[in-house]
């Protein structure tokens, strides 16, 4: 389930798209719902390579540099530089 924030950063051949969602998981008749961040990568408007991550309401220190380090991994990816050109999940 998609909810909130929805926006391509910048529209082109290779874009990044980030859904903040909530995931479901059933847990033997016990419903766990956890919201995090969807990153999609496309290429001339279709889906390579989507990447979840979760995001809780007390994130440590290192989630946070987690979050950080993959939105910069798919900003570089968007924008084609060098660690990243070629690696869409990186």
């Amino acid at each position: 389930m998609s909810e909130g924030l929805h926006f391509r950063r910048v529209p082109g051949l290779r874009a990044v798209d980030l859904t903040l969602s909530t995931r479901t998981v059933d847990l033997g008749g016990e419903l766990l719902a956890y919201p995090g961040m969807l990153i999609t990568r496309t290429v001339n408007g279709r889906p390579v390579a989507e990447e979840w991550l979760p995001v809780g309401d007390d994130p440590t220190e290192a989630d946070d540099e987690h979050v950080i380090q993959r939105l910069h991994a798919a900003l570089c990816w968007q924008h084609g530089t060098a660690n990243n050109a070629t690696r869409p999940g990186a």
